[in-house]
């Protein structure tokens, strides 16, 4: 599967110079956003485990920002996160379904409470404690299992300045609740973000979506 920065140079795109990615884990698209000249990232991860390991991958990146907090629709909000066996890679703030049968060898054996703030919320706040960084982000890179439309809920100045969305989608089903494609696409559309490239594994319901607002 690509990355947005391929999207961008084939279709002859204006650059990525900032990026604001919710589900960061422990940071492995750092490399990928260094080397295509990504000058501010913002990279939100909820879990103890991944985000120590992206804090310590951030440390040798000037503008490379790990933060700790959940991302929902309402500020101030506890919520539960179900925990991943596979280093919390698939962890989430829904409760899974399909995704224990479509991947049989990841668990969700524990439960975690975390503090969730809106996407606005955190924007403006790394805005205001870091000057230097932009008042708004060209690309919202997002893995949140399911859960994107409730991050979205929170995030509409984010969304109305974003130029692309690179989001993990999936079918339906994986969570219980969770939302599809189709709806996500849906919901961006009154953003103006239109959808450039969808790749999904038809095997596991899974793949990538790139939106923008330049095609």
């Amino acid at each position: 599967m690509e990355n947005p920065f391929q999207y961008v140079a084939r279709y002859n795109l204006s650059s990525i110079k900032s990026v604001i990615q919710i589900g960061a884990s422990g940071g492995q698209e750092i490399n990928t956003f260094h080397s295509n000249a990504v000058e501010f990232a913002v990279m939100i991860e909820p879990l103890e485990y991944p985000f120590s390991i992206l804090s310590s991958n951030c440390k040798n990146h000037k503008n490379y920002l790990p933060i700790q907090m959940g991302v929902g629709p309402e500020d101030g909000v506890s919520t539960t996160f179900y925990v991943a066996s596979n280093d919390g890679q698939s962890s989430s703030i829904l409760k899974p379904a399909k995704h224990l049968d479509i991947f049989p060898y990841v668990s969700f054996n524990s439960e975690v409470k975390v503090n969730s703030y809106t996407l606005d919320t955190i924007a403006r706040s790394v805005k205001g404690a870091n000057p230097a960084f932009p008042d708004y982000y060209d690309l919202i890179y997002i893995d949140v299992q399911g859960a994107e439309l409730e991050v979205f809920k929170g995030g509409s100045q984010s969304l109305r300045k974003a130029t692309y969305i690179f989001a993990e989608v999936g079918y339906g089903g994986g969570y219980h609740n969770d939302v599809s494609y189709l709806r996500l696409v849906q919901y961006l559309d009154a953003f103006g973000f239109k959808l450039v490239s969808l790749d999904i594994d038809p095997n596991t319901g899974y793949g990538d979506a790139f939106l923008s607002k330049k095609v």
